[in-house]
């Protein structure tokens, strides 16, 4: 599946850190500004069905 998240750098950093905890995660894409005077950045996650550890079903 692919990701799209939008938010801040920190935000986004955190975010796929808690992905990888669920998910098979195969690529993020570096932080690419949003356009005009936002200061948000979109970053592009691809990944695997969730992992099987016990942990929430989606």
């Amino acid at each position: 599946m692919k990701i799209r998240i939008m938010c801040t750098a920190a935000e986004a950093e955190t975010t796929v850190a808690r992905l990888r905890r669920e998910f098979d995660v195969q690529e993020v894409s570096e932080p690419r500004p949003n356009r005009g005077t936002s200061t948000l950045v979109r970053v592009y996650v691809e990944c695997a069905s969730p992992l099987t550890d016990g942990g929430p079903q989606l």
